[in-house]
């Protein structure tokens, strides 16, 4: 979260509008990247859905040094209040899932939602059960984020508007200390999204670096 309202990006301004797109075209053009997320290693290709992440924090500092491409899965755990903004009906969950890192169920989400995306194609009036059972799983781990030795003593914080909250009341030693007491939590976005967004990367070529798209759904069977 940015919590310097002065420094907060606007919606859709990593992504779009005004500057962006220049922006972006000098981001790609410096090299260091090379048509990859800059957190998930996440091969664009023609993709040109990506954004931008500025690395202080600062959305009014455009140095070259300052932003760098991400993808959206990357993104959004990085600025849960826009996500509210973005997706208010349905924004997604905060889970408990230290076994993997974020990164790491970001690669496997989108082989879930790629595996969906084709299941639809195959059938439009029924929901893969492979698919919609390996997201379920993850997302019954939003209870543990709510839980203190198997007591429900904080509702609600699973929830992103009870984590946006949080984040933005606390005090600053204990925000800047947020890795720590949020260890393990992962940021779960909603699966409709998932697959609406899996069409653009099929499409236009996007991949994991060894992990190329059509691997994706039997990937997501294995699960």
């Amino acid at each position: 979260m940015t919590r310097d309202v002065r420094r907060a990006p606007r919606l859709g301004h990593t992504r779009a509008g005004e500057g962006v797109d220049e922006l972006r075209e000098q981001v790609i053009r410096q090299g260091r990247f090379k048509r990859r997320c800059a957190v998930c290693s996440f091969q664009f290709g023609q993709w040109n859905g990506f954004e931008l992440h500025h690395l202080d924090g600062d959305h009014t500092n455009l140095s070259a040094d300052n932003v760098v491409p991400i993808c959206t899965l990357c993104h959004w755990p990085m600025h849960l209040d826009l996500v509210l903004r973005e997706l208010p009906s349905d924004p997604g969950l905060i889970v408990y899932l230290p076994e993997v890192s974020q990164v790491e169920m970001n690669q496997l989400l989108c082989a879930t939602a790629v595996h969906q995306m084709q299941a639809n194609k195959a059938d439009e009036t029924s929901r893969d059960r492979t698919a919609w059972a390996l997201y379920e799983r993850i997302k019954a781990r939003s209870s543990l984020v709510e839980q203190v030795d198997g007591k429900t003593l904080r509702p609600g914080l699973s929830q992103i508007h009870g984590m946006v909250r949080v984040l933005q009341e606390c005090n600053d030693a204990r925000y800047a200390e947020r890795d720590n007491w949020l260890a393990g939590c992962r940021y779960l976005p909603p699966f409709v999204e998932l697959v609406r967004r899996a069409e653009e990367w099929v499409q236009d070529g996007a991949a994991y670096a060894g992990l190329p798209v059509a691997s994706w759904p039997s990937i997501a069977v294995v699960a």
